[in-house]
């Protein structure tokens, strides 16, 4: 769904094609979105998965049944993240942009919605050609063996430049640990908002989505980028610890002492040792210097001074004048 001059539109793109299907609505009600939707589904067929937002007319019950009627999955995407129905987002835009061309152009938005699909994308044939095998017919001046259907395929070009850019989006993208139920953690309930306490109440069928609860006993469903786990607080132990004990491991008494010998501190020194200080020099004798009494100036603590630097009063024009 998506809103332009003031009127409310339904979009449908194929995920394959890049073929976009739009409707206008008289009302955002759930009975006309889907009475459209199915329109839709009439002329190309029913898909096996449908993914979308989660504006009320597709997480209300009437969709719900008319998903298990027309048996196609349906996949809402993260609230607050648009990014997870990156697609129709893309569409949106490339709709919205189309429609402004015709509004201030004064032409009919239909031929300019079948110059679109009729036009090529990058490195590859259009989406017309990829849905139904052939060039549709329009105003432009058309050789009649493109309008004969022809199995059209993405060439090498386009399947390069979309490893190209799969690649490129994961040199900076990582994977995400995946939480477990009633792990404490900090998600931000807007995008723009600060982070806020909670726990993992249950996770989701859908792809790195999970139902937070506040402390307030609110549930929110998040996706994984909007949430950060809590850092478990761990004991620092001493990896050189009596008694061979690994770090992480409890040590006990036993540890710490054996049978028959007695347990004496490492910085304790015996009776028999003489005391002999770390640095020498504190016992040599004190320099001629130190000696008669005249002190010493360390290069860093210098006597601050003036500046040498001649100042000269500026000259202005209206006091020559």
């Amino acid at each position: 769904m998506f809103e332009f001059n003031c009127k409310h539109y339904v979009l449908v793109v194929d995920y394959y094609s890049k073929f976009i299907e739009t409707a206008l609505c008289s009302n955002t009600f759930s009975a006309v979105v889907i009475a459209h939707i199915k329109s839709i589904f009439a002329r190309h067929g029913i898909p096996q998965i449908v993914v979308s937002d989660n504006g009320p007319q597709f997480s209300s019950r009437e969709f719900q049944p008319f998903a298990r009627t027309y048996e196609f999955q349906h996949i809402t995407s993260s609230p607050r993240y648009p990014r997870s129905n990156g697609e129709a987002e893309s569409a949106v835009k490339i709709m919205k942009t189309m429609l402004t061309k015709c509004l201030y152009d004064n032409t009919d938005p239909y031929i300019g919605m079948l110059n679109l699909r009729n036009t090529p994308k990058n490195f590859g044939p259009s989406p017309a050609q990829l849905l139904f095998s052939r060039v549709l017919n329009s105003k432009i001046p058309t050789q009649n063996k493109l309008l004969k259907p022809k199995i059209y395929k993405y060439d090498e070009n386009f399947v390069r430049y979309r490893n190209s850019q799969e690649t490129y989006y994961n040199k900076g993208a990582k994977n995400l640990e995946p939480l477990k139920v009633d792990q404490r953690v900090f998600f931000k309930k807007r995008e723009d908002d600060l982070w806020t306490p909670g726990v993992i109440s249950s996770t989701l069928e859908n792809p790195r989505s999970y139902n937070v609860m506040d402390e307030e006993g609110h549930e929110y469903r998040r996706n994984r980028v909007h949430i950060s786990p809590l850092p478990q607080c761990s004991q620092h132990q001493d990896s050189q610890s009596p008694g061979g004990s690994t770090p992480g491991t409890p040590m006990t008494p036993r540890d710490l002492e054996s049978p028959g010998t007695p347990t004496t501190p490492r910085n304790l020194a015996s009776p028999e040792s003489p005391i002999t200080p770390r640095n020498p020099s504190i016992l040599e004798s004190p320099t001629s210097s130190e000696a008669y009494g005249t002190p010493t100036v360390s290069p860093e603590m210098q006597v601050p001074r003036r500046t040498t630097r001649v100042i000269r009063r500026t000259r202005r024009l209206i006091e020559e004048m």
